[in-house]
């Protein structure tokens, strides 16, 4: 029997709960992965009546503001950068949690980034040619 491995779900929300009475609510996006969970600030916020639940993004439409377009595109970007982060770590060596996800997310962990000095991947990447003589002679390496 062949199990799939599990991925990452990301769910956005105004949190509420510390900002009652307050006309715009900061939007959150919840990581959940193998049952646990991270929460974290997307540096964003929205009114209540600007945000729909259902969907978990801005309303758009006829009466609503512009930039809710761009404000959904930058929730979807975050949704594909998660994939991305989530694959990058796959590949890699280690125990993936939500944690390590957000930590990457927002760019405070940089262990799926390897750390190379300058000649060395210039070293790399005359290797690489050399590799391929049918597409790089002597002359161009």
């Amino acid at each position: 029997m062949h199990f799939l491995e599990p991925k990452p779900t990301i769910k956005f929300f105004l949190l509420s709960h510390k900002n009652e009475g307050k006309a715009e609510l900061p939007v959150y996006a919840r990581i959940i992965y193998r049952s646990d969970k991270c929460e974290f600030s997307l540096k964003m916020s929205a009114k209540p009546t600007d945000w729909d639940e259902a969907n978990q993004m801005f309303r758009t439409g006829k009466n609503c503001k512009k930039f809710h377009v761009h404000n959904n595109q930058n929730l979807m970007q975050v949704k594909d950068q998660l994939t991305e982060v989530f694959n990058e770590l796959k590949r890699g060596e280690g125990i993936i949690t939500v944690k390590k996800i957000r930590d990457v997310l927002l760019g405070k962990n940089s262990s799926t980034a390897q750390n190379i000095k300058l000649i060395d991947f210039f070293d790399q990447h005359v290797e690489s040619k050399r590799q391929r003589p049918d597409e790089f002679r002597n002359g161009t390496i």
